[in-house]
């Protein structure tokens, strides 16, 4: 059985990532740019980036990613 896989983008804001992995009752995402795996985010990574940055507004910073 094949799964439609939620990926996120490098440009997206942290709140849409939130959001899509609170609709989408998932944990992580595989980062995808121009079709090229870049990277792997968690809800963890996100917590964490919150934390520091200080704000859901921000786009994802590349050291989450």
């Amino acid at each position: 059985m094949t799964r439609d896989v939620k990926v996120v983008s490098p440009e997206m804001k942290m709140q849409e990532v939130l959001n899509l992995f609170r609709v989408a009752r998932i944990s992580g995402a595989p980062v995808v740019s121009d079709g090229q795996l870049i990277g792997i985010i968690s809800l963890e990574d996100l917590i964490r980036a919150l934390r520091d940055m200080g704000g859901a507004n921000s786009i994802l910073p590349s050291s989450v990613i």
